[in-house]
């Protein structure tokens, strides 16, 4: 078989390989029987250990002085009333409520936090809930701030959007409800800050958009591993009665032009509570983890730095991980060819050393794209189309290369009586 024929037939395997994986990555049926690495790895993203063990997160730069986070602890209202109020009167700019009050208990505190909640209505934003995964076309509110305190108040879905209810690496910005746009909670508050940002991200046209995680967990129960053990932090966390208590250390040019969020951090300064915790690229420990690293305020959080800095990740389009796809195939089925013609009696240990190197290459490759330039590399469609390269070259050798090599003959045979 001439050089020429080799490429006529690495270009077909390749565009047969990437035909094939396309039409199993768009079933419409589990194809679990025929992808058993999609189960295997489904909380375990190129993102991970980018980030994690990739990125510089001590850089003095890092530190978001625009947003304060109040630990709010285990919810009293009549706290919330005075910090809400405390706020208001010290300028912040914009304030978040990441609680649910969705009971009202006619008692003193509720009517001192209904007068705080309306006294700052042009600034805060609540939380609610929506009782859906993602991927659930109808969508409906489930829990929500209680009308006695949230009339006339703006609100934002709290939801994160996770694969397995505890990894966090993505966030829906908008989402149509009844033909009613409606805005996530952290990009609701931006909002306040910056006009700009709905347009920016209705111009992206991204169903949910990558969280680019760049700030670390604060808090002193949190500066060990796999959680923080650089002992950085990168938002200023204070807990609900510290910041009750030193009330005159705040003037309004402290908290001018800040995004103020109230959430749980631990019902104490001191606690390490589990509740409201996820698992973000952030942890140390990217594999079998078993400590969640991020709170949920503490996600917002890093979710608004990278609204207000425009700090998105971007995808790298699907038609060049196809092309790709089909440019491993095709150098594939050339290397293969020669190992096996040169190597005979070990060609297999040879071909396995090149799909690793090729691995390794590749990897590394989206590594440095992540870390660097923000461009995610689907690297699961890569890493398939390496590790199953070889067994569909045999597949085509053994099935498929005779036939199409007669089928190239007869060709070229019409082409010459012409």
């Amino acid at each position: 078989m001439s050089k020429r024929s080799h490429s006529i037939h690495a270009g077909i395997f390749a565009m047969l390989c990437v035909g094939l994986m396309y039409f199993l990555h768009h079933l419409p049926v589990n194809q679990l029987f025929i992808d058993p690495f999609s189960e295997a790895i489904k909380q375990h993203d190129i993102m991970d250990i980018a980030i994690s063990k990739f990125r510089n997160h001590n850089k003095t730069h890092l530190f978001d002085n625009r947003i304060f986070v109040v630990n709010s602890g285990l919810t009293n209202r009549e706290k919330l009333a005075q910090t809400i109020n405390l706020l208001n009167e010290k300028g912040a700019q914009s304030i978040g409520l990441d609680i649910l009050i969705d009971t009202f208990y006619q008692t003193k505190a509720d009517t001192l936090l209904k007068e705080a909640i309306q006294k700052a209505s042009t600034k805060i934003i609540l939380g609610y809930t929506l009782n859906k995964d993602f991927n659930n076309q109808t969508p409906s509110i489930n829990l929500n701030t209680h009308p006695f305190f949230s009339a006339g108040i703006a609100n934002g879905y709290v939801n994160l959007a996770t694969n397995d209810g505890f990894s966090v690496r993505a966030f829906v910005p908008t989402i149509e409800i009844e033909k009613k746009l409606n805005l996530a909670f952290s990009t609701h508050l931006v909002s306040k800050v910056d006009t700009s940002i709905i347009p920016i991200l209705k111009n992206r046209k991204h169903t949910s958009e990558w969280i680019n995680f760049r700030r670390v967990q604060p808090g002193p129960r949190s500066m060990e591993f796999p959680i923080n053990s650089g002992k950085a932090s990168h938002y200023m966390l204070l807990d609900i009665d510290k910041f009750l208590a030193d009330s005159a250390l705040y003037d309004s040019t402290f908290l001018k032009n800040k995004i103020v969020l109230i959430g749980f951090c631990g019902e104490t300064e001191n606690s390490f509570s589990m509740n409201d915790r996820y698992f973000t690229p952030l942890n140390e420990q990217y594999t079998g983890r078993s400590l969640p690293d991020m709170y949920g305020i503490m996600i917002h959080a890093n979710i608004i730095s990278m609204l207000l800095d425009k700090d998105f990740i971007e995808d790298i389009p699907s038609s060049i991980i196809y092309f790709l796809g089909f440019l491993i195939f095709f150098i594939n089925y050339l290397t293969f060819k020669r190992i096996i013609k040169k190597y005979n009696f070990m060609q297999r240990i040879f071909i396995r050393l090149f799909q690793i190197f090729e691995f390794v290459i590749l990897f590394t490759l989206a590594i440095l794209l992540l870390v660097f330039w923000s461009w995610k590399l689907s690297f699961f469609f890569i890493a398939t189309a390496i590790i199953l390269s070889y067994e569909l070259y045999e597949i085509y050798e053994r099935k498929l290369d005779d036939l199409i090599e007669r089928g190239i003959s007869k060709l070229i045979t019409k082409k010459s009586k012409y």
